[in-house]
């Protein structure tokens, strides 16, 4: 990393907690807020969080808005935002959200459609239109965008995306599991992007060979097949990383309660990998094992 460059934050996406928070219908009793997960966050030491496209900002008043930022403010905690999707007026709302929480991240995952090379292109175009578009009319210049790798797109279509994109910073949002749910692997997806890297999802997973397909289940950090520190040497070397995210791809359990205690021990397990990797991303060696 350049000497002149800042000192990356580690944190939590929101997805990190994505039973706790809701989703795909599952609707704990108590679901967990903007301020829980900033709670948790500094409760567990960490920098950062990435409030993503689960957490409704888009539909929060100002008020609300203001409150999430001087919360995160109080506890010591930096945030970013998520969306999914790039309608017009989507994303200059997302814009003045993320300016309204004091962010100046914002994460966007882009549906690229079917793998019909002209169709995908053509959505990435439209996609870069609208991106232009309102970073142009965007008060605040100094909001990076960092596009993700989505789960079955190919991460080469990200780098087209980012080329497009001639107003403000842009660059990729890192995630390592989610090529392997299309037809790419985590380290081919990770060499494309890294020179593009603003900010990563850490995820791991293990394979579960089924009768006649593969089910793949999250695991914490460390313990799937993933070889992280590589991943991380790669991502360190080739690109300028300002956050580095906790994620989670847990399994459903039986019911609410062991749900959301097992992803929580995931979690909690996931941020001890991640300490464990902070030296080898900060140029440091680190002092212990790191699998």
């Amino acid at each position: 990393m350049p000497e002149n460059a800042p000192l990356p934050m580690f944190g939590l996406s929101s997805y990190a907690f994505r039973w706790a928070i809701g989703c795909n219908g599952f609707c704990p009793s108590q679901p967990m807020s903007a301020v829980g997960l900033i709670d948790f966050a500094a409760l567990h030491g960490l920098d950062v969080v990435q409030l993503c496209d689960n957490v409704p900002l888009l539909s929060c008043s100002p008020t609300q808005l203001a409150a999430i930022r001087d919360h995160a403010r109080a506890r010591g905690i930096r945030l970013e935002m998520g969306i999914r999707g790039t309608q017009p007026d989507q994303v200059e709302r997302a814009l003045s959200v993320v300016e309204c929480i004091g962010a100046n991240l914002l994460r966007i995952v882009i549906d690229v459609g079917d793998r019909n090379e002209s169709g995908t292109q053509a959505r990435i175009e439209r996609a870069a239109a609208v991106l232009n578009g309102a970073l142009s009319r965007a008060g605040n210049k100094s909001i990076c965008l960092a596009i993700e790798n989505p789960p079955g797109g190919a991460a080469i279509e990200v780098v087209q995306l980012i080329g497009l994109i001639k107003e403000g910073t842009c660059g990729a949002c890192v995630d390592t599991m989610n090529p392997v749910l299309g037809s790419e692997s985590p380290e081919q997806a990770v060499l494309t992007l890294a020179p593009h890297a603003l900010t990563v999802h850490l995820k791991d997973f293990m394979p579960f060979k089924e009768t006649d397909f593969f089910r793949i289940e999250g695991t914490a950090l460390g313990q799937g097949i993933l070889n992280l520190p590589e991943l991380v040497r790669v991502l360190q070397e080739r690109g300028q990383v300002l956050s580095w995210h906790v994620e989670l791809y847990a399994a459903r359990a039986e019911n609410e309660k062991v749900t959301l205690e097992r992803e929580r021990y995931l979690v909690e397990q996931s941020i001890e990998y991640l300490n464990r990797l902070k030296g080898r991303i900060r140029g440091k060696p680190s002092a212990t094992s790191d699998r």
